[in-house]
């Protein structure tokens, strides 16, 4: 069983829950998203058994997830509620061990 946490870097400003995260590979900030994956290989193949989107809210509180309030307003957003996407929305700055 592999559990793995890499960086998914993006470049646009507007995508949805998108902010500024740390990459430890890169040992300075980006913008993307933590994409947590558990799975299981037997060296050749994988098999995806859960993933989920993770951000980082940061220290600046005038700054949340690394954004201003413009570019987090710029963000495209949608309500939720009563969809199956609603779980991974709650989830998205829940720390990687709380579930």
């Amino acid at each position: 069983m592999i559990i793995d946490d890499t960086d998914a870097p993006k470049t646009g400003m507007t995508t949805e829950l998108i902010g500024r995260i740390w990459s430890h590979v890169l040992q300075k900030s980006i913008l993307g998203y933590k994409c947590l994956t558990m799975m299981l290989s037997d060296g050749v193949s994988q098999l995806f058994l859960d993933f989920s989107l993770h951000g980082e809210e940061g220290k600046d509180k005038q700054k949340v997830q690394g954004l201003t309030a413009k570019q987090r307003k710029a963000r495209y957003t949608e309500d939720h509620e009563g969809q199956a996407v609603k779980d991974r929305v709650d989830e998205y700055l829940m720390k990687k061990t709380d579930k």
